[in-house]
């Protein structure tokens, strides 16, 4: 386990990411997400949405304890869902766009929470919504993350 501990990280997250790619999900308008592995740029363009990505953000706690000396590393991966959509109109119509890609994007998770054995399930530890004016567009860019521990972590 320990010789491969970041391999294994990385195996979760491409996991994940593999998890929304293969579900092409779709805005409310029908056009096809497109899905990084890195974070959603700091300054969208409207020609780049719908935009998903799939990131590690850490890794902490929930070690297996033993009686010896030994290296302990952390289980608990935090993976991190960013989403970004726009609105020529408002806030909101961008808003309910994202809204309804959270909906699906938590709905292709719940197919296979342990992400064919590599987690003991998946948490949504947090949803937390922001937004982006530029040049009059209207961008929705909230953040699912997620908490999953590692079955070969």
């Amino acid at each position: 386990m320990i010789l491969n501990w970041a391999g294994n990280v990385k195996e979760i997250k491409d996991a994940v990411y593999n998890t929304i790619k293969n579900a092409k999900i779709k805005n409310i308008k029908g056009r096809i997400a497109t899905i990084y592995k890195r974070n959603i740029p700091s300054k969208p363009s409207h020609t780049d949405c719908p935009m998903i990505a799939v990131f590690k953000r850490n890794a902490s706690g929930d070690e297996i304890k033993r009686d010896q000396p030994s290296l302990e590393l952390p289980r608990r991966v935090y993976i991190v869902i960013g989403i970004c959509d726009f609105s020529m109109a408002d806030l909101d119509e961008a808003e309910v766009k994202t809204d309804d890609l959270i909906n699906k994007i938590i709905i292709e998770l719940s197919k296979n929470p342990s992400l064919n054995g590599l987690v003991n399930g998946i948490e949504v530890e947090n949803i937390t919504w922001d937004e982006a004016n530029d040049d009059d567009v209207w961008f929705s860019t909230p953040m699912i993350e997620l908490s999953v521990v590692g079955t070969k972590l």
